[in-house]
């Protein structure tokens, strides 16, 4: 996935890997993670999340996140790289 443009003006991109956990509360879990505008990678078969470009939904997003990795054992990791990288 490339880095959207509105990204691009930070110094900082942070990509954020989201993988579900199939269960009983998959649906819930799913629909945390697309309110934090996640977009889905079939290729990776994850969901991505770039972070920098509003530090106020970054903050929602990420406050999201950890409460689905709290509930329904949701699992995110980040990559960060320099702008221009």
């Amino acid at each position: 996935m490339n880095v959207p443009a509105a990204s691009q003006s930070s110094s900082l991109h942070t990509r954020l890997i989201i993988r579900t956990k199939y269960g009983d509360t998959f649906d819930a879990q799913l629909e945390l993670i697309k309110s934090t505008g996640a977009e889905w990678d079939s290729g990776a078969k994850t969901w991505a999340l770039w972070l920098g470009a509003d530090m106020a939904r970054d903050a929602k997003a990420l406050t999201t996140l950890f409460e689905a990795a709290r509930s329904y054992g949701t699992f995110v990791t980040a990559d960060s790289m320099p702008a221009g990288g």
